[in-house]
């Protein structure tokens, strides 16, 4: 019975984050379409509109905000919104912790810069009196006893 278990939770554990996924870039397309559908149909006539037509002009407005958070005005407006929202003690937490997982997921070059920056850094430590500060090697002049190790 609990190797049963243990191959149903290892298949749950492999299918629901795709399952998830899934799910969710078609609910991401349905909302589009049922949102923007009445926007198009206003603006072109009902009988040039095809299905689908909601999703693309959501990921065209979506390619546009990035544009315009690019700009320095925008920018600043989003860092001053960032404050506020920074300032108010539960949207704060949940907020920090959607940008941090965005932040996580995003390939841009602060990540690069931020991987490149704890790769060089390396933790001294110590087991008997030496006098060793971070990202400076490890040497037997610095210790009373060969007992030091620098680990990275």
């Amino acid at each position: 019975m609990r190797y049963l278990t243990n191959i149903l939770l290892k298949v749950l554990a492999a299918v629901l984050p795709v399952a998830v996924t899934i799910y969710l870039v078609y609910w991401f397309g349905v909302s589009l379409e049922r949102v923007l559908q009445p926007v198009i149909t206003s603006v072109i006539p009902e009988r040039f509109y095809w299905s689908g037509m909601g999703v693309i002009v959501g990921l065209v407005l979506l390619f546009f905000i990035g544009l315009m958070v690019n700009a320095w005005l925008v920018r600043n407006l989003f860092q001053f919104g960032e404050n506020l929202i920074e300032r108010i003690p539960l949207i704060k937490s949940i907020y920090s912790t959607l940008r941090d997982f965005v932040e996580y997921l995003s390939t841009t070059e602060s990540r690069k810069n931020l991987s490149a920056m704890t790769d060089s850094v390396s933790i001294s430590v110590i087991y008997s009196d030496c006098s060793v500060t971070v990202d400076s090697p490890v040497s037997d002049s610095n210790c009373a006893s060969n007992t030091s190790r620098s680990v990275k």
